[in-house]
């Protein structure tokens, strides 16, 4: 069932207690099939907006030139709408013959 389907059953629920029509028995059975709606559709949610965080959180990553292990590294104009690593000639800390980024124990490899 779509959320948007267990949130107008829960609508319906609401209106049949509401109404003050249902014997006790027929409340309980609603008020635990609603209570399961619920518990459904704060799932649902909960996982859409981690979806969107993660979303959100590697475009913000892509743009600031930070890599998935959370380095920083120089990007370029072009880089930035792609997320690719300045050339060496762009950015004045890259090695401009071996493109390596210097450490200080000396040159590792850019990464692309």
């Amino acid at each position: 069932m779509k959320i948007e389907e267990k949130l107008d059953r829960l609508n319906q629920i609401t209106a049949e207690m509401e109404s003050g029509t249902l014997s006790l028995e027929d409340s309980l059975k609603r008020f635990e099939e609603g209570i399961r709606l619920v518990r459904e559709c704060s799932s649902e949610i909960d996982r859409a907006e981690k979806t969107i965080r993660v979303i959100q959180d590697g475009e913000a990553a892509g743009l600031s030139g930070e890599g998935p292990d959370g380095e920083t590294g120089a990007v370029s104009e072009e880089g930035r709408n792609r997320g690719t690593q300045a050339a060496p000639e762009e950015n004045p800390d890259l090695d401009a013959e071996t493109g390596a980024v210097p450490e200080a124990d000396g040159f590792r490899e850019a990464e692309e």
